[in-house]
């Protein structure tokens, strides 16, 4: 890795290239004014990366078979995919490490504190990539230069709801970031190039997204965003990490030395295809060693459990990428919750605000009103005298796709006596409706002048009524069904009292998209009377 304590007094520009190259590679294709077109450039090569592990990931279920020369050049090429995944995690933790610091206002001393504390409790002697004099001079060195650091962020990102912002930059998120950002440093810096013991790098060696990433490095491989085609495409780079092995010493090195010391399997197509194999047969379900382990690390590993592999690596991916971790950056796990349903909620919030100007302008015909009957089904049982009537009005497919939930309701209750109820039960079942309609009729009559008083006494509180006179009939043929099928005891018992049966009727969000159409037509129109009358000629299904 080597020293960058001069490099630092001097440059503030980001060493990191190599993890950010691919979006300041096509800063010139980019318009510079529009912020919101280089975070849409950052987002879609992010989840370039993300297709790229789950690609690197199916390509292992085909198991590729892998052979080399000697077992010694297997051995290199395991330290190779070690070293340069060491190589990086040092870099971005030692980066990141001091940008949190700063974040928190650490004094100098407290920063030395802490960097003589990981590295003599946590770094391996046999470092491969950087000697311990040279990391801990790094570390103090990016610390001292106010470098200004981004830390991992979708505040003002117009691909993330404004709450998820607002909270993965608090102070709590960014403890739990800087937590795992040590973390990060220990597994690495643990790792004492052994090729058959990786450690605490074992959940970043075997994560297929961070492999991906780490063979791209090796292979002189970019994502990059095809403006044509519309579609992360690989292309061949020039300045991407290359570290190469010789023995045991391993050393970020040029291309030319890169390609001299790189192993090559038998029948070698590309080193890209090389290290894929390579991964998929050594890394892809490498596990922790506790055999012959170091007691120290052997501790560490006992006290790692299945959710810490996983923050671990999320970690890592948020600092390659830029967007935080949003599992990393909670304590309980009931918090994400509100993470899971503010995306949909910005949906849906950007929608309602954008149609709430559009709908005093803009008229639909394409579909009238229906007052639906709800499946009795869903709220009835034929066991108990809970006697109900649900109906929805809807308008369209949209509204009618969900029964009853979602949508703004409101309750009438129908006031009858358990002595009428109870005749009208007796008196339905003993008839043949189809055979003796006029009978029939005689039971409907004063059942439906209890209903009728009941709805239009409702319809006087709307300005906008959305039924007919045939709601009316839609309520007395369910509740006529209801209670001759009722099969409990509830009528044998003494027939006093009243009995309250609620009506509901359940207003879709569509359907008043419609009725506040209608109402503001008719407030604007001086026929009022006219378009009154049209509005009452609805659609009914019973």
């Amino acid at each position: 890795m080597g020293s960058f304590k001069d490099q630092y007094q001097q440059d503030i520009d980001d060493p990191l290239y190599y993890i950010f190259r691919d979006i300041k590679r096509q800063n010139n294709e980019l318009n510079q004014d529009s912020i919101n077109q280089k975070q849409w450039l950052k987002f879609v090569l992010y989840r370039g990366m993300i297709d790229e592990g789950h690609n690197l990931n199916n390509m292992c279920k085909r198991r590729p078979k892998i052979d080399f020369a000697t077992q010694n050049d297997l051995d290199n090429a395991k330290r190779v995919y070690l070293a340069t995944l060491q190589y990086l995690v040092l870099d971005l933790t030692t980066e990141y490490m001091a940008g949190y610091a700063q974040y928190f206002d650490f004094a100098s001393d407290e920063y030395e504190n802490l960097v003589d504390h990981l590295v003599g409790n946590y770094c391996s002697e046999n470092l491969t990539t950087i000697s311990l004099k040279q990391l801990k001079e790094n570390m103090l060195a990016r610390f001292k230069v106010n470098r200004g650091l981004e830390l991992p962020s979708v505040e003002n990102d117009p691909f993330f709801p404004k709450e998820m912002g607002r909270v993965n930059t608090g102070p709590d998120a960014r403890k739990q970031e800087f937590a795992w950002t040590l973390e990060l440093f220990k597994s690495s810096c643990s790792w004492a190039n052994d090729v058959n013991n990786a450690r605490l790098l074992v959940p970043l060696a075997r994560n297929p997204m961070i492999a991906a990433a780490i063979i791209r490095e090796l292979s002189g491989i970019g994502l990059s965003w095809d403006f044509k085609e519309e579609k992360v495409i690989k292309q061949k780079v020039t300045d991407s990490l290359r570290i190469s092995c010789r023995n045991m010493i391993c050393r970020k090195s040029d291309v030319p030395t890169f390609k001299q010391q790189i192993p090559k399997t038998v029948g070698s197509e590309s080193i890209e295809s090389d290290f894929e194999r390579l991964y998929c047969n050594h890394f892809r379900d490498i596990d922790y060693q506790i055999k012959n382990q170091e007691p120290k690390i052997a501790e560490m590993i006992k006290s790692i459990t299945f959710d810490d592999q996983n923050l671990l690596t999320g970690q890592l991916v948020s600092l390659m990428t830029g967007y935080p971790d949003f599992f990393v950056q909670t304590e309980n796990y009931s918090d994400l919750m509100s993470f899971t349903r503010s995306p949909m909620d910005k949906s849906w919030d950007a929608w309602a605000n954008g149609q709430n100007g559009n709908y005093t302008k803009i008229m639909t015909y394409e579909e009238s009103l229906t007052i639906d009957l709800v499946d009795p089904g869903l709220y009835y049982k034929k066991f108990l005298p809970n006697f109900s009537v649900e109906l929805d009005i809807n308008q369209g497919e949209f509204d009618k796709a969900i029964s009853m939930d979602g949508k703004l309701r409101i309750k009438i209750d129908l006031e009858l006596s358990k002595k009428f109820l109870s005749w009208v039960r007796d008196s339905w079942k003993i008839i043949d409706v189809k055979k003796e309609p006029k009978k029939a009729e005689r039971i409907r009559i004063p059942f439906r002048a209890r209903i009728q008083d009941k709805i239009t006494e409702l319809k006087d509180k709307f300005p906008i009524v959305p039924w007919n006179e045939k709601l009316s009939e839609i309520v007395l043929n369910e509740l006529t069904r209801q209670v001759s099928a009722y099969e409990g005891n509830y009528f044998t018992d003494k027939n006093e009292g009243i009995m309250s049966v609620p009506l509901y009727i359940n207003f879709s969000p569509f359907a008043l998209r419609h009725m506040r159409y209608r109402y503001l037509i008719r407030k604007n129109e001086t026929g009022e009377q006219s378009e009154l009358s049209r509005l009452r000629n609805l659609t009914l299904k019973y």
